[in-house]
């Protein structure tokens, strides 16, 4: 191979090495992004904090992954996880717990919120309480979710750690 060549491969190999960079750092963006946390005065004295993602499940379905946690005069109301599926897709089987896998020896149950599907405002919408698990829960490489959904699937979301992060934070206010 001549000189010549040899810098043109150099200058090729770079130019990768940077052009992969920049797309790995622009995906980070784009999930640190996703995973904002927004503060709502819904009232006087009432405040909602929220995170809201698009996340998939192991089946490659889309997912709106939402814990929001709402403060009235100081006190915590409530910390819930709301989770939305694909209208038509599937269909959450109320009132069945949602189970939490923190690590392989620990793993938690959120109670659902709605009694029976009737409360729920979709077929396509789970939402369970957090209240009670918010000592008990750790923030790990990732948790595992595995949602009551009706069929003979078993669905589940992997929760990251960065939106882990977040869910801490919010549950900290």
């Amino acid at each position: 191979m001549n000189y010549k060549n040899y810098k043109k491969l150099v200058l090729l190999k770079k130019t990768l090495i940077i052009l992969i960079l920049c797309f790995a750092f622009s995906i980070v963006s784009v999930h640190q992004a996703i995973a904002s946390i927004k503060k709502i005065t819904e009232a006087s004295g009432q405040i909602l904090y929220k995170s809201k993602q698009s996340w998939k499940d192991q089946a490659g379905n889309a997912w709106q992954v939402v814990l929001f946690k709402r403060i009235k005069d100081n006190e915590t109301q409530k910390i819930n996880l709301r989770l939305v599926g694909f209208p038509g897709v599937t269909e959450f089987n109320h009132p069945q717990e949602l189970t939490i896998k923190v690590r392989d020896d620990l793993i938690l149950t959120a109670p659902d919120v709605f009694v029976n599907n009737a409360q729920s405002p979709s077929p396509n919408v789970g939402q369970y309480d957090f209240n009670s698990l918010v000592d008990q829960l750790e923030i790990s490489n990732f948790w595992l979710l595995t949602l009551p959904v009706k069929g003979d699937q078993q669905t589940q979301i992997r929760i990251p750690y960065f939106i882990l992060k977040q869910w801490e934070e919010i549950m900290l206010k």
